[in-house]
């Protein structure tokens, strides 16, 4: 569990809190999917650390010391420095492989499970950009249906209640946080996730899932934070505080 409040973000003026000796710090944003994948890799294996957000829209001049790109998240432990989700959560997951470990131990199914979310990565860049258009421009919303229809494409050919099983692991927490945010950016058009039967019950099954249920963002915070949060003055913290059921 995280050891400081989730509530205040870290803007530009702010002090960098001081990092003590051994502990396990994330630097991450309430409405990041990005971090969001760090955050659920950290409780499934159950790691206690330190949270500190950043307002990504008003860094703190300390915050480029972490990570010169300015985004979430980043892990700091002592002199070390992790940046980038996917190598964040293949970095706790080596750092403890005997904790519910994310990936299978068989290598082919391991390296299969590491190309799909790769080749996900693509789908993320058509989806935001999808979503910036409001879903008014038919090619790029043509695009990011035919992403989400590799995606389900993909769970039907494994054949398993999740991508990596009988439950929840690496590829299902690096995609949840994007999947379930389409409904939102209207990417997908009117229709959104209607004709998406298989990727509907799973999404199903992993509001049930006892990491991901207790860290749903609620509806109300997500069209909030998607109004405000890049107007001057964003109200990070005011609106974390609808985030979290």
């Amino acid at each position: 569990m995280p050891e400081q409040s989730e509530h205040h973000h870290f803007k530009t003026g702010e002090a960098l809190p001081p990092l003590k000796p051994g502990v396990l710090r994330l630097y991450s944003m309430a409405f990041c999917p990005f971090a969001e994948r760090t955050r659920f890799v950290l409780a499934a294996k159950g790691i206690d650390y330190e949270l500190v957000n950043v307002n990504t829209f008003q860094k703190p001049e300390w915050y480029f010391d972490k990570n010169p790109d300015g985004v979430v998240p980043t892990l700091e432990q002592d002199d070390k420095l992790i940046q980038e989700s996917i190598v964040t959560c293949e970095y706790l997951d080596e750092l403890y492989p005997d904790i519910a470990p994310m990936f299978p131990s068989d290598p082919y199914l391991r390296s299969r499970d590491k190309l799909f979310i790769q080749r996900f990565g693509k789908f993320i860049s058509g989806f935001y950009l999808s979503g910036k258009e409001k879903g008014e421009n038919e090619e790029l919303r043509s695009a990011a249906i035919k992403n989400v229809e590799s995606v389900e494409q993909e769970l039907k050919k494994r054949g398993t209640p999740f991508f990596s099983g009988s439950s929840p692991g690496m590829v299902d927490f690096s995609i949840w946080p994007f999947i379930y945010r389409i409904p939102y950016s209207r990417s997908l058009g009117d229709g959104g996730l209607d004709s998406f039967v298989l990727l509907k019950q799973w999404m199903d099954r992993m509001r049930q899932d006892k990491i991901i249920a207790p860290r749903i963002v609620e509806d109300e915070a997500l069209l909030e934070f998607s109004t405000h949060y890049r107007t001057p003055g964003s109200r990070f913290d005011e609106i974390q505080t609808k985030a979290i059921k």
